[in-house]
Formats: C-alpha cells, sequence, structure tokens
C-alpha cells in the first residue's frame, strides 16, 4: 500500500509510504500499513548492505478467488464493501487501485525467472471508483451476499 502527501499523483516504484500521513488516518489498518512500510524499508537496507539482490512487489487491493472454504476475515470488510454495509467496513479512497491476485502472481514468477531484476515493483492494474468497483465484484461474485448472509 502506497499512500503519499503532497501534490504529486504520480506514484511509482521511488514513492514511499507517507508514514506521517498514516499516522494522522483512522486506526484502522494504520499499524498494518506503517509495519509493512518499515519492514520493506529494513529488508531493503539490509540486502544492499549485505550484497543481497531483494525484490519488492508492492501489490494494490487484491481480488479473485480465495483458496479457503470462508472468507477470511481480513477480506470482509472489503466484501462489506459490496453488500452495502459500509458502517461495519474501512473507509476507501474515492479512487481505488486494485489487481487480480493471478496477476500478482504472475508478476512474482516473471521477476523471478529474470534474473537482473532487483529493488521495488508496483504491480496495480487499474484505477477505479469504489462505487464501480462495488459494482463489478458484486456482479462478479454474487455467492459473497449468500456466504455473508450465512
Amino acid at each position: 500500500m502506497v499512500l503519499v502527501g503532497g501534490s504529486s499523483n504520480i506514484i511509482d516504484e521511488s514513492t514511499r509510504t507517507d508514514v506521517h500521513l498514516i499516522k494522522t488516518l483512522k486506526p484502522f489498518a494504520t499499524s498494518y500499513t506503517i509495519s509493512k512500510t518499515w519492514t520493506e524499508k529494513a529488508a531493503l537496507e539490509f540486502a544492499e548492505k549485505n550484497g543481497i539482490d531483494l525484490v519488492t512487489v508492492i501489490s494494490t487491493w487484491l481480488h479473485g478467488p480465495f483458496i479457503t472454504p470462508q472468507i477470511p476475515g481480513s477480506v470482509r470488510s472489503s466484501v462489506e464493501m459490496i453488500l452495502g454495509h459500509q458502517s461495519n467496513s474501512m473507509s476507501y479512497p474515492p479512487i481505488v487501485p486494485f489487481v487480480h491476485v493471478d496477476d500478482v502472481t504472475n508478476a512474482h514468477i516473471f521477476l523471478l525467472e529474470n534474473a537482473n531484476t532487483k529493488g521495488r515493483y508496483i504491480c496495480s492494474a487499474v484505477e477505479i471508483t469504489r462505487e464501480k468497483l462495488a459494482d463489478f465484484l458484486s456482479t462478479k461474485y454474487p455467492e459473497f451476499r449468500k456466504q455473508i448472509a450465512a
């Protein structure tokens, strides 16, 4: 997840999550986002210091099939967005970047098979409004409505 302050709308691999901005937001996922940011930074610094080639893949919001028989708890708030239960879910930005889990898998494979890769890579397919995303996901995955209701 990359959240930045300032006026630039361009986000690329040189962009870092603004931890100070994250600390001002609602508590939902704040610790998670900060820990991911600091962990990646520490791993990249360690790799550079020790001559290790390290590649990180930063994915945006994921969608796609689950390998578990039930919807994971960490995904419940996203599903609630589809169902219109906004009071229990997180506050989404006006534009939501997202990517299918298969695309993230393919990105990892591609980077693994290319020996000259190093550094950071963003994996994101599209940016969409939260309303269009909710419409798309509720149409694509109607079975979630049944599973949540049960």
